[in-house]
C-alpha cells in the first residue's frame, strides 16, 4: 500500500505539472538563444522545486492539507486571500482559454473551422467536468505513463543520427521574458502538494514524492524541447506538436497528436474542475452560479485572444510569479507559529522574489 501511495503521489504531481505548458515551451526557447534559454528553464524549474518543498513542510506542520488560498490565507489574512484567488483565477483562465486554442488548432488539420473545434472542445469539457468527472478520477498514474511513454518515443525517433551539438546554439537574452512565462506557467504545480499530503504518504516518502515529482517535468521538458529543436527549428510551431508532425511518418503524427490532446485534454479537466469546485467549496456559490463563473469567462477570452504560447506567456509570468511570491512569503510567516519548518535566510528570498518579479516585467514589456 505505501508503495502504491509513493507512486500515486509522483504521478499526481507530474500530471498536475506536465501539461498543455511543454508544447509551448520549444516555441519560446525557438525565440530566443537555446543554451540561455536552457539554462534558465533548469533554473526555474529548481526553485520551484524548492518551493514545492516549502509548501510540503507547511503542510506537514499544519498536520492537515490546506488549498493554497486557505493556507495563504492563514498566514497572510484576508489580503494574502484576496492576492492568491486573483492570481489563481487568472492563470485558469488563460490556461483555459490557451488549452481551447491549442485543442482547436490541432483538430482544425481535420477539417472545419478553428474557431469551431475550440468551442466544441471546450462544451465537451465543461459538460465532463460538471456531469462525470468521475469517469477520469483516479486515472492520473495510467494517463502519467501513456504520456511520459509517448515522449520517450518522440525523443527516441527524433534524436537520430543527424542530431549534432550544432543543431543547438545561441546564448541571449532576446526573447527571455517569454522563455520565462512559458517556463513558470509549465513548472505550476503548487496545488498538488496538499494534494499529495492527502494521500497520507509517510513522512520521508513525501519529501521523496515531492523531489522526484518536481525533478521529472524538468527532464522531460528538456528532452522534449531538445528534440523538437533539432527536427523544426526555427520553425517550431506556437503548438510544437503542429510543426513536429510534419518531419514524421504519418503513423507516428497521430501519436504526436494524442500526446498533445492527451496533455492539453487533462490539462483543461484539472483545471477547470479545481476553478468550479473552488466556487462551491470556498465561496459557497451554487452548482449554477459556479458553472458560469468557472467557464463563461475563459469562452468569452477565446474570441479575443488567438496566440497559444503568448496567452500562456502573460498567464504564467504575472499570475505565476504572484502564486510564488505568496507563497514565500507565507512560508516566511509559517517558521515563526511552527519551529519545525526549516527557516530560509533572508536574502535567498530576496533573490527569488526579485527573479520572479524581473522576469514577470521582462514577459509583459
Amino acid at each position: 500500500m505505501a508503495n502504491k501511495v509513493f507512486w500515486q503521489g509522483i504521478a499526481l504531481m507530474t500530471g498536475c505539472i506536465i501539461g498543455g505548458g511543454v508544447l509551448a515551451l520549444p516555441f519560446a526557447v525557438a525565440q530566443s538563444g537555446f543554451w540561455s534559454a536552457i539554462l534558465l528553464i533548469v533554473v526555474l524549474g529548481l526553485i520551484m522545486l524548492f518551493i514545492n518543498l516549502r509548501i510540503g513542510d507547511v503542510s506537514v506542520a499544519m498536520k492537515k492539507p490546506h488549498q493554497l488560498v486557505g493556507l495563504v490565507e492563514r498566514f497572510l489574512g484576508k489580503q494574502g486571500k484576496i492576492l492568491m484567488t486573483f492570481a489563481m483565477l487568472l492563470l485558469s483562465y488563460g490556461a483555459l482559454i490557451a488549452y481551447a486554442i491549442g485543442c482547436g488548432r490541432i483538430l482544425s488539420v481535420m477539417g472545419g473551422s478553428e474557431l469551431m473545434w475550440r468551442i466544441g472542445f471546450y462544451i465537451v469539457g465543461a459538460f465532463i467536468v460538471v456531469k462525470g468527472i468521475q469517469v477520469i478520477s483516479g486515472s492520473e498514474l495510467f494517463l502519467e505513463t501513456i504520456k511520459l511513454a509517448i515522449v520517450g518515443i518522440i525523443v527516441i525517433l527524433g534524436m537520430n543520427n543527424s542530431v549534432t551539438l550544432k543543431s543547438f546554439s545561441g546564448f541571449t537574452f532576446n526573447g527571455v521574458g517569454m522563455v520565462f512565462g512559458i517556463a513558470l506557467f509549465a513548472y505550476l504545480g503548487f496545488v498538488s502538494v496538499p494534494a499529495v499530503y492527502e494521500l497520507k504518504p509517510k513522512l520521508k516518502e513525501f519529501k521523496k514524492i515531492i523531489i522526484i515529482g518536481s525533478i521529472i517535468p524538468i527532464f522531460v521538458y528538456l528532452l522534449f524541447i531538445a528534440t523538437v529543436i533539432a527536427r523544426t527549428g526555427s520553425a517550431t510551431t506556437e503548438v510544437a506538436t503542429i510543426g513536429l508532425q510534419q518531419v514524421f511518418s504519418p503513423v507516428m503524427g497521430i501519436l504526436i497528436n494524442i500526446f498533445a490532446l492527451l496533455a492539453l485534454a487533462t490539462s483543461f479537466l484539472a483545471v477547470s474542475y479545481a476553478l468550479y469546485d473552488m466556487f462551491i467549496r470556498d465561496f459557497l456559490l451554487s452548482k449554477t452560479k459556479s458553472f458560469l463563473l468557472a467557464f463563461v469567462p475563459s469562452l468569452i477570452g477565446m474570441f479575443f485572444l488567438e496566440s497559444f504560447a503568448k496567452t500562456i506567456d502573460i498567464a504564467g509570468a504575472i499570475a505565476g510569479s504572484m502564486m510564488a511570491i505568496l507563497m514565500i512569503f507565507a512560508h516566511r510567516v509559517a517558521c515563526k507559529q511552527f519551529k519545525k519548518i526549516v527557516k530560509i535566510p533572508l536574502f535567498v528570498d530576496v533573490i527569488i522574489t526579485v527573479v520572479f518579479v524581473a522576469g514577470a516585467v521582462f514577459a509583459i514589456v
